[in-house]
């Protein structure tokens, strides 16, 4: 048998996410790292750097990174 357990990481479409990004007070609000500037944490390595340019997405909803 394999396994594959994710306990690093949850899809934008998880509830908790959806949580976050719609209420930063509630329960859910610091389950994620988020930014009003994609500033932060600079000197991070950008993992997939052939597909993409920061570790930062912006996120309308919640109007932060």
């Amino acid at each position: 048998m394999i396994i594959d357990l994710v306990m690093n990481h949850t899809s934008d479409q998880h509830p908790w996410f959806q949580e976050s990004r719609c209420d930063p007070e509630g329960p859910y609000g610091d389950y994620y790292v988020w930014a009003d500037d994609d500033k932060q944490y600079q000197d991070a390595r950008i993992i997939f750097v052939d597909t993409e340019t920061s570790n930062w997405t912006f996120d309308p909803v919640r109007k932060q990174y």
